[in-house]
């Protein structure tokens, strides 16, 4: 049995449906470059211990080989990065992070996506045929390397926070 294709309008779509799609975007180059050594998760709380804000990145990518972590933040349009004032923060917690953008939005705001970034993160872009493409790569950030306490609590919280959904759902 053949697997239809989603037929939309991407300019008619809504910024949920189009962070949804550009997320699965992000797990699934995840999954096929990740070798089985690489996981993603989405929607992770990556500031972990005690008296600490909680950030949630929106997608987080394990190499359990490296023990790396890289983060990406989806953006569906350019005010969602223009209000965006954690970025900053992620960055003392991942070893490399990526901004994920629609191809509009990137080819209208290029020169500004790039001034506020600098060299700071990376940049996927999102094809509305499905496919990320990298613009900008960026340099790894060497961190101390997480125990199995931190990725126990990651694990947690995920599996927490999927529970709470699907019980909100039923």
């Amino acid at each position: 049995m053949a697997i239809a294709r989603l037929k939309y309008n991407w300019s008619e779509l809504t910024r949920r449906d189009k962070t949804d799609i550009m997320t699965v975007a992000v797990m699934r180059n995840i999954f096929i470059r990740g070798n089985n050594h690489q996981v993603g998760m989405r929607e992770i709380n990556v500031n972990i211990g005690k008296h600490k804000n909680n950030l949630r990145i929106d997608v987080l990518q394990i190499d359990r080989n490296k023990n790396e972590l890289d983060g990406y933040e989806i953006k569906s349009c350019i005010q969602d990065f223009r209000t965006d004032k954690k970025w900053h923060n992620y960055l003392e917690l991942v070893n490399r992070l990526y901004f994920v953008f629609d191809s509009d939005t990137y080819d209208k705001y290029e020169a500004e996506i790039l001034e506020k970034i600098g060299d700071k993160a990376g940049i996927y872009v999102y094809s509305p045929v499905g496919w990320l493409t990298l613009k900008k790569g960026v340099k790894l950030t060497e961190l101390p390397a997480k125990n199995e306490e931190f990725y126990r609590i990651i694990l947690f919280n995920y599996l927490y926070r999927k529970a709470l959904n699907e019980m909100n759902r039923g």
